[in-house]
């Protein structure tokens, strides 16, 4: 099960950053245009917070400042269980089989299977039944945490599947016109500036020729995209996949270079092999990818530096020691961007 104590004290680091807090809340606040929450919105607003937000400032989740203040005193075993926490997301989850004290439920928006650690017993739930909520990982199973929400009568189980439908099929359509639009799953961009510009240049295109008509007229505008957490990063890459959604990855770029041998072309080389090895600014997911699809030019890579480091195995055990979020694979959190 989830480790109250722990989530306990997270929540409090959390809390206990006063000014962000109200911050956060002028913002869920705003976002209800005058209305009163629901004690569910609240319940929801609070959890992430703690959980899925990003400071405002340091541009993290508080999960991951938690980490930051304690790793030296816990170690890298204790850090990257924490950072599994990150590995939230929120969907609708249609109940396929109850067992004891585990759930086999179906991802609505993904349309993948997870057994989920649960007392049955919590609510009368029955299969077929749809649960609204967020789930976490934790030393490799699955849990729900924070408010959850059953539907359980008819109506409201085709209203949810009606719904979810048409969310897949928003998902299908952003992915697909990012592929047809850049013809690549892979876009590197030299900058913020460039990524921002062609980006938008695509949303408007987007908006006119792949949404409903109305949408945006001749002339009309949308709110513009921009990645100020990608700051002065250079080389960033945008990854287009359906099951991650949209990525942007800073030095995505000088990374191929690296793992292909061509690390001469990147500007202080040495520096960008150890900031790979251990910070996440490029997720292990992607850094594995290219591992494995140039193995001879990665290992001759990280020997210079790691001259233990004869063969790919070497080399993938050495990122797994040293990365807090290996194994982990980024999932898609809405129709348009991940940073």
């Amino acid at each position: 099960m989830l480790p109250e104590n722990l989530l306990a004290t997270i929540m409090n680091f959390a809390y206990s950053d006063e000014d962000e807090w109200v911050t956060a809340l002028d913002e869920f606040l705003q976002s209800l245009d005058g209305e009163e929450p629901t004690e569910e919105e609240i319940d929801q607003f609070e959890t992430d917070y703690v959980f899925t937000r990003k400071h405002s400032e340091h541009k993290k989740t508080f999960i991951r400042l938690f980490v930051e203040c304690f790793e030296e005193l816990y170690g890298k075993e204790w850090s990257r269980d924490i950072i599994g926490l990150e590995e939230n997301f929120d969907s609708y989850f249609e109940v396929v089989k109850i067992r004891k004290d585990s759930l086999i439920v179906k991802d609505l928006l993904l349309e993948d299977s997870f057994e989920v650690d649960y007392p049955s017993e919590e609510y009368a739930i029955k299969k077929g039944d749809i649960l609204e909520g967020k789930m976490f990982t934790w030393k490799n199973g699955h849990f729900f945490f924070g408010p959850l929400l059953l539907y359980d009568e008819e109506e409201s189980i085709e209203t949810m599947k009606t719904f979810t439908e048409v969310m897949r099929d928003s998902f299908e359509n952003v992915t697909n016109s990012f592929l047809e639009y850049f013809g690549t799953n892979v876009v590197i961009f030299k900058d913020r500036t460039e990524l921002e510009e062609k980006v938008n240049e695509f949303l408007y295109w987007f908006f006119r020729n792949r949404t409903l008509p109305g949408v945006l007229e001749e002339g009309g505008t949308f709110t513009r995209v921009t990645f100020e957490e990608l700051d002065e990063k250079k080389e960033i890459g945008l990854i287009i996949d359906h099951a991650m959604g949209q990525i942007a990855v800073p030095h995505y770029g000088y990374c191929e270079k690296l793992f292909t041998g061509h690390w001469k072309e990147v500007p202080d080389y040495h520096e960008m092999v150890k900031t790979i090895l251990y910070t996440d600014e490029i997720p292990s997911y992607f850094v594995q990818q290219m591992i494995e699809k140039n193995p001879e030019s990665a290992v001759q890579l990280y020997t210079q530096f790691y001259p233990h480091v004869k063969t790919k195995r070497d080399l993938l055990e050495l990122f797994a020691k040293c990365r807090r979020d290996w194994g982990r694979k980024p999932r898609r959190q809405g129709a348009l961007f991940e940073v």
